[in-house]
């Protein structure tokens, strides 16, 4: 039955230009105008398929995909800038991995930790962060999520750097940065009364506490000028943690600092707190008494430790939220021959808007057409590649769908977790018969 459709048309046309068939008064298109009405239906088909077929075509028609090179490389650029704007766990080489190494998508795994190459190196040159000797502990970590959650571990009550033998002098030798200090760092020189409320004062750090430092940009500014400093180097501790106007990126992880309430490091026990419950509980009891009391400081010790632990990885999430929504922004050279930086957010929205407007195709002088334009004049063939190509990115972009689901199912699964640990049952006290506990007879 197919077969005797796809042979309809042919033999139509044949019979009708056959001129034994034209001068036969049996056939339906010999009396009259029957040719040119077939022919003006054929001319009518040309217009609807797009073509003018009265008159000869002066280029051949191209079945090609329109401005290929253009696609090509920016699914290029997408491709390997969102791999590198993936946050890793750098902590070692075999947690910084996207795949195992014998894997045939290995290569992927020499991607990670692009957007923050040399973050451990506290004087890493300019076009990216780092550590900030200000306020953030050693031995410095190779990504902010590690290096935050070390801070919160890490940050003692000042007492840890009291000498042993006069409890008003600080150490000069201190390993570690008490949380005094870090304050005291972001802060800079407390302000007056007159200039708590001034502008003067508050511009200095105004600009790092609004959130769309962080959200707006699709491609961090990378200046060049040599006023402009790195995030890893520290601003005078007589101005506190400020930023350089002009440098986005500082600007962005000062904001996240500060959102992410790092520069006020969570208080941790005094030196001489824990050294009396830690000695309670290495001290062996010589009766019921001393044991139990051992038992009792081994286990309010063990659970604040454990305790401790667990709001560093819970609070983790949201650091990790955050420098994830940076890391799309930050500046990456995924092709070593591209002249300029690109983002994962600015490959996407390249991705996302150049079939709606290109910016060098309006240039003066530029002979190259918008993609709306070709694709009026483009033949069958064409669309059917173009409307393949499409729906191989939209595919793409369902699959960042469900990376950024994936997220904030981790975090709402952190604060369903928050909130059961809120409603944590108390265990009962033998002898306490109050809450309904369990007496001893």
């Amino acid at each position: 039955m197919n077969l005797m459709y796809r042979l309809i048309l042919p033999a139509c046309l044949f019979l009708t230009v056959s001129p034994a068939m034209a001068d036969d008064p049996s056939n339906p298109f010999a009396p009259g105008d029957g040719l040119k009405v077939l022919t003006q239906d054929l001319v009518n088909l040309g217009a609807y398929l797009g073509y003018t077929i009265t008159k000869p075509a002066s280029t051949t028609p191209s079945s090609v995909l329109l401005n290929s090179s253009t696609t090509q490389l920016a699914q290029t650029y997408l491709y390997y800038t969102m791999l590198g704007a993936l946050p890793v766990n750098a902590f070692s080489e075999a947690l910084e991995q996207f795949v195992p190494q014998s894997s045939d998508y290995s290569f992927t795994n020499k991607l990670a930790n692009t957007t923050f190459p040399n973050y451990s190196n506290a004087t890493s040159q300019q076009g990216s962060i780092s550590v900030n000797s200000m306020m953030d502990q050693k031995t410095y970590q190779p990504d902010p999520v590690n290096q935050a959650v070390l801070n919160i571990l890490g940050t003692p009550d000042y007492t840890f750097c009291m000498t042993s033998t006069q409890a008003t002098e600080l150490k000069t030798d201190c390993p570690f940065m008490p949380e005094a200090q870090v304050i005291g760092n972001v802060i800079g020189p407390l302000p007056g009364p007159e200039a708590f409320f001034s502008y003067d004062y508050t511009q200095t750090f105004l600009s790092q506490l609004n959130s769309n430092t962080l959200i707006g940009p699709l491609l961090f500014s990378n200046p060049g000028t040599a006023s402009s400093t790195s995030s890893s180097a520290p601003s005078s501790q007589s101005e506190g943690l400020i930023a350089p106007p002009d440098n986005q990126m500082q600007q962005a992880d000062n904001f996240i600092r500060y959102a992410s309430g790092s520069v006020v490091p969570v208080t941790l026990p005094k030196w001489a707190d824990y050294d009396s419950l830690f000695t309670a509980a290495n001290t062996p009891g010589t009766d019921a008494q001393g044991i139990i009391a051992q038992k009792q400081a081994e286990t309010i010790l063990g659970t604040y430790l454990a305790g401790l632990r667990v709001y560093a990885a819970q609070k983790s999430v949201g650091i990790s939220n955050l420098y994830y929504i940076m890391s799309k922004r930050m500046p990456q050279k995924p092709v070593p021959s591209q002249p300029n930086p690109t983002s994962q957010a600015m490959s996407e929205f390249n991705m996302a808007s150049w079939r709606l407007f290109k910016p060098d195709s309006a240039a003066a002088g530029n002979k190259n057409s918008q993609w709306i334009t070709d694709i009026n004049t483009a033949s069958p063939a064409t669309v059917q590649k173009e409307i393949v190509t499409l729906l191989a990115e939209i595919n793409y972009q369902l699959y960042l769908t469900r990376q950024q689901e994936e997220r904030i199912l981790l975090t709402n699964s952190m604060l369903l977790l928050q909130s059961i640990n809120g409603n944590r049952p108390i265990a009962p006290t033998i002898g306490s018969a109050d809450n309904g506990s369990i007496n001893s007879n």
